[in-house]
């Protein structure tokens, strides 16, 4: 099972994938989204929400949490 968690953030905002099973995980990707300096607050989320969208696209994680 693949997971992508989510530490959100307006300003910035962290992911971490992992994969595995039976408790057993190992890492696959992990990041900061940061919005660009002085957007508005609509376009610091829509720079959050084109960012998550392209790397669940890049990763297809089953779950998110």
């Amino acid at each position: 099972m693949r997971i992508i968690g989510v530490d959100p953030g307006s300003a910035a905002t962290g992911f971490g994938i992992v994969e595995g099973a039976a408790g057993v995980f190992s890492h696959v990707a992990a990041g900061t989204i940061r919005a660009p300096k002085g957007a508005s607050q609509p376009g610091r989320l829509r720079n959050i929400y084109e960012n998550l969208l392209a790397i669940i696209g890049q990763h297809a994680p089953e779950v998110m949490s």
